[in-house]
């Protein structure tokens, strides 16, 4: 509804410029039709030549790939929650703690959390850091990385 508002008040403000139909010379039956195949010809002939430009957002994706994701994304269950064995996979060494490309909850802090919960106890803050294990690639808390990768049943 709005368009064919926006197109009545431009053919209106085109014939108080000077706009005047090709047939006969001037107003006729058909030229609010005329004006209008000129005004989306107009249309369709800026959009072929106009040049966009790339995003802020897109060009900052295209300088720094993300890793490519070895795995599923884990989700700790509620009720029963277990930290993943691929913690503990590959080589020690591997494990470093690195820039993650967003911002998510630490598996430890919510795994701490799930599990007072459902003990009834007073349930810890979670922290949302933007670093995560590069080997593992699960968000961690500077407080949790170490215990995240070296304790068997925290």
């Amino acid at each position: 509804m709005t368009h064919d508002i926006a197109r009545v008040n431009s053919y209106i403000a085109a014939s108080h410029l000077g706009w005047k139909s090709k047939i006969r010379g001037g107003i006729s039956n058909g030229a609010h039709k005329e004006f209008i195949t000129g005004y989306v010809k107009a249309f369709l002939a800026r959009a072929t030549t106009f040049e966009t430009r790339q995003s802020r957002r897109l060009s900052k994706e295209s300088e720094t790939p993300s890793p490519p994701f070895k795995r599923k994304r884990v989700r700790l269950s509620t009720k029963n929650p277990q930290l993943p064995d691929h913690r503990f996979w590959g080589n020690a060494a591997d494990h470093i703690k690195t820039e993650a490309p967003s911002q998510a909850r630490c598996i430890m802090c919510a795994y701490y959390s799930y599990k007072a919960k459902n003990e009834r106890k007073p349930v810890p803050h979670i922290a949302r850091p933007k670093k995560w294990c590069k080997e593992c690639l699960d968000h961690l808390c500077d407080k949790h990385f170490q215990p995240y990768h070296t304790l068997k049943n925290p």
